[in-house]
């Protein structure tokens, strides 16, 4: 898991993935993850890039997650608590 995401979830609260830079951000990410699809897809890519492409789309759609994983939260009896079917 990247820095970058460790401190998306531990620092954002669920309000904040309903203000309009979210969305944007969001969009971008969904722009994105298409075209990192779309280069997955395409043939002539070395072993090493195809690994790399496909980390870089697992990384994208954990960062789309992030809001769903907020919602989820706040929907728990117990915010903050580990769901164990979710591991």
């Amino acid at each position: 898991m990247s820095a970058a995401f460790f401190i998306l979830k531990s620092r954002m609260k669920p309000e904040d993935f309903h203000s309009p830079t979210w969305r944007r951000l969001t969009q971008e990410l969904e722009e994105r993850l298409q075209y990192l699809r779309e280069l997955n897809d395409s043939s002539g890519s070395s072993p090493e890039k195809t690994a790399l492409t496909r980390g870089q789309i697992s990384e994208v759609k954990r960062l789309i997650a992030l809001s769903k994983e907020s919602a989820i939260e706040a929907d728990s009896p117990f915010p903050g608590a580990v769901d164990p079917s979710r591991e």
